[in-house]
C-alpha cells in the first residue's frame, strides 16, 4: 500500500464500509487485513484471492471510496502504450496497465488504487500526469498477459523445471506445487474456465508437451500447449488443493474442493488418472451461484419436473442420475440440492 493521502485521512475507512453494506464483516476484514501485512499485497488483491467478495463489488467499492472510474475489458487498448519507456516488471508488480497517452497525460488502469507511492513514481518516470481508473484483478491479469506476452511466472516455472530428473523427486514436485508461480497458473485455468463457463478442465502429458482443453457447452475446446513438465505440477497443485496424496502417481485418485473465483464458491471435482507419460487430471467445474443451478431453468418438461420434485419430497429412497459426459448429470443433482436446501431439511 502507498501512502494514503490524495483523496480523505483515510479511504480505507469509506472503502471497507462500503464492502461491509456488501457482506464483509469484521472477521473478514481482520483476516484480509493481517494476510495482507504479512504478505504485503495489496487489500483489494487479497480480498479477490480470499474470495470474501466478488471482483465486481471490490471495483465499485473502490470506485466509490477513490471517485475514479471503472475501466473494463472493452476499453483495452489493442498494443501495449508504453513501449519500453517504463520497465515492464514494474508495471507487472504494481499490477498497472497503461491505456492511453498524450503529451502531458497517461490514462492507467489500477488494481490497487490506494497505491499512490506507485503512481507517483510512474509520474517521474514518464514526465507526464497520470490519470488513473480502477481495473478489476482478473481483467488486468488478462489484459497484460494479452498486451505484453509471457508474464514473469511462466519464466519462474520453466526455471523451476529445470535440472535433471525432478519430476521423479517427490518432494521437490509438493514444494514446487507449492510456490507462487504454479499457484497463480492454477488459479488463472481456474479463472479462464469460469469466464469461459466450462464445465470440465483436462490436462493430458504428452510426449513433447502438455494438452489442456476445455469442455465448452459440451465440446473439448484446446488452450495454447505448455511445457511437458507442466502436467506433473498442475496434477500435484490440484493435488495439493484436494488433500489427494502427492506421492502415488501410480493409482488412479479422486478428490474434490473449493476454490474463490472472481470471488464466488467454485466446487471442483477432480480425478487423476496414470498414463505413458503422466498423470492425465480431469477437473470437474461447477458455480453454486450460477443460475442454472435451479429444477425451473434447466429445460425438463413440466411433467419430467413435477416428477423430480415429488421424488425429492419423498423422506427416503434413492434418485439416480445417468447419461453421457456433458449431458447434465452434475448439475442436475446440484439443482436438486438446492431444492431441497431451500426447506426445513438437514443437508449434509
Amino acid at each position: 500500500m502507498g501512502v494514503i493521502s490524495d483523496i480523505t485521512d483515510n479511504p480505507l475507512e469509506g472503502f471497507w464500509d462500503i464492502l461491509s453494506r456488501a457482506g464483509i464483516d469484521d472477521r473478514a476484514r481482520i483476516r484480509a487485513e493481517r494476510l495482507a501485512q504479512k504478505t504485503g499485497e495489496a487489500l483489494p488483491v487479497v480480498i479477490a484471492e480470499l474470495g470474501l467478495a466478488s471482483d465486481e463489488v471490490v471495483v465499485e467499492a473502490l470506485c466509490q471510496t477513490t471517485a475514479y472510474s471503472k475501466t473494463n475489458m472493452t476499453t483495452i487498448p489493442p498494443t501495449p502504450v508504453l513501449g519500453s519507456l517504463v520497465n515492464t516488471d514494474y508495471l507487472r508488480s504494481h499490477r498497472i496497465l497503461p491505456l492511453d497517452q498524450s503529451d502531458n497525460e497517461l490514462a492507467v488502469a489500477m488494481v490497487d488504487p490506494f497505491d499512490y507511492d506507485a503512481k507517483k513514481a510512474l509520474e517521474f518516470a514518464c514526465g507526464k500526469t497520470i490519470l488513473p481508473s480502477v481495473i478489476a484483478l482478473t481483467d488486468w491479469r488478462t489484459a497484460f498477459d494479452k498486451l505484453y506476452g509471457r508474464d514473469e511466472e511462466t519464466n519462474e516455472i520453466e526455471v523451476a523445471l529445470t535440472g535433471a530428473g525432478w519430476v521423479d523427486d517427490t518432494q521437490r514436485l509438493k514444494d514446487l506445487s507449492n510456490e507462487a508461480p504454479i499457484v497463480r497458473k492454477v488459479d488463472k485455468l481456474f479463472t479462464d474456465a469460469v469466464d469461459r463457463r466450462a464445465t470440465d478442465i483436462h490436462v493430458e502429458p504428452a510426449p513433447n508437451l502438455t494438452r489442456i482443453r476445455l469442455r465448452i457447452d459440451g465440446v473439448l475446446q484446446s488452450l495454447p500447449d505448455e511445457a511437458p513438465e507442466l502436467a506433473a505440477l498442475l496434477a500435484s497443485r490440484v493435488k495439493v488443493l484436494c488433500d489427494m496424496d502427492v506421492a502415488d502417481r501410480r493409482r488412479p485418485q479422486d478428490g474434490r474442493t473449493s476454490v474463490a473465483v472472481r470471488g464466488r464458491p467454485i466446487d471442483l471435482r477432480v480425478s487423476t488418472v496414470p498414463t505413458v507419460y503422466g498423470e492425465s487430471l480431469a477437473i470437474r467445474i461447477l458455480d453454486r451461484k450460477a443460475s442454472l443451478l435451479d429444477l425451473s431453468t434447466l429445460g425438463f418438461s413440466e411433467h419430467d419436473r413435477n416428477s423430480i420434485e415429488t421424488i425429492l419430497r419423498m423422506p427416503k429412497g434413492i434418485f439416480l442420475v445417468t447419461g453421457p459426459t456433458g449431458s447434465g448429470k452434475t448439475t442436475t443433482l446440484y439443482a436438486a440440492l438446492n431444492r431441497l436446501r431451500q426447506t426445513e431439511r438437514k443437508v449434509a
